[in-house]
Parts: C-alpha cells; structure tokens; sequence
C-alpha cells in the first residue's frame, strides 16, 4: 500500500468515526432537510453549537453537493447558513461565495420574505457598503408579513445597528449585550471588515 492510500484509508476512517456523532444519525448526508438544516443539535447545527463553524461550513457545502434535488430555496437557505458559518470561522471570503450563491434566480412572489434582499443586506455589512444596507432594509421592509411580522428584519436592523463591528457580534447583538464588557472588548479590536486578497 503506497503512502496515498495509506493517507486516505486513515481519513477515510477519521471521518467515519466522526459521522455518528452528527445527530445520532450514521449519514448527515442523509438526513432529510429539515433534520439536516432546521433542527437544534442535529447536522450542522451540532457542530456550530460546539464552535466547529469552518467545519460546520464544510458539512454543509457537502449536503449541498449531495443532495442536488433540493429546491432552489431549500439550496439558498443551504449556502446562506454556510456563509454565515465561513464568517463566524473569520472566512469572509468563503462566506461571500456562499451568501452570493444563496441569492434566488427566481424568488417566488409568494415568499415569506425578501430573500435576495436580506442576502444582499448580509452582504454589504460584510463589505462595509451602509448606503446598499439601507437600501436593502427598505425593500425588506416593504415586503410580506408573516404573523404581523417582517421577516428578518430585525437581523438588518441589528446589522446597521452594529455596523462596522464584526458580524457574529451584530447577528448576535441581544446576546451580545449579556456579555462582559472586557470580553466584548477584545472581540472588537478584532478586525471588522474585510481585507483585500493578495
């Protein structure tokens, strides 16, 4: 056996040991959507919940890839929760493939929400562009209710409320107030936007 497969005999089983832990389920390939993406504690949620957001990233991208008879939303929705996990991960780059790839060709006029509109808000609060979230708030806030409510828009406003600060922090802006002040404080001398590629 030469070094190669040696290599992927050991990765190989490394990832079959890991596989059990995934919601109790042997294949988070095969768990149904809900399960996989909407469910507390079971597929990639398990691991954002342990703070393994590039590897939560990863799982994901690899549903998508797996389960390519989903619906165009159900893809979206994918690709929007992968970015959100590249960003927690400090991968803004990665994450801007993925929310770019989570914008509708198609948004059904019947839509619970704004889609594209909230998409793109994530968007231009990664890029610094405040005029384009504003922009994006307005059309969200004209869009359908769901229970009196718009959809999301509380997030935006979070977002431009934060603006400028990193986004876990500005997603996350209730909690983030339960936090010590000495703690927020280091997350904040972090980097907040995004630096060029060399």
């Amino acid at each position: 056996m030469n070094l190669r497969n040696t290599l992927l005999s050991v990765t190989m089983l490394a990832m079959a040991t890991t596989l059990p832990l995934l919601g109790g389920c042997s294949d988070p390939m095969r768990m149904s959507f809900t399960e996989f993406d909407q469910t507390p504690g079971q597929g990639w949620r398990e691991l954002a919940e342990e703070k393994e957001y590039a590897q939560a990233g990863r799982l994901i991208d690899e549903y998508r890839m797996k389960n390519l008879k989903l619906g165009e939303t159900k893809r979206a929705a994918l690709a929007f929760h992968a970015g959100q996990m590249y960003v927690y991960a400090g991968q803004d780059h990665r994450a801007l493939v993925r929310f770019r790839t989570a914008l509708l060709a198609h948004e059904p006029a019947t839509f619970p929400i704004r889609w594209n509109a909230y998409v793109k808000a994530t968007i231009a609060f990664l890029q610094g562009e405040k005029q384009d979230l504003l922009l994006q708030r307005h059309i969200m806030a004209e869009g359908p209710r769901l229970r009196g409510r718009v959809v999301n828009l509380d997030i935006v406003d979070q977002l431009i409320e934060n603006f400028g600060k990193p986004y876990p922090v500005a997603y996350e802006a209730q909690a983030w107030k339960r936090i010590p002040a000495s703690v927020r404080a280091k997350v904040l001398d972090a980097p907040t936007q995004l630096k060029p590629q060399p």
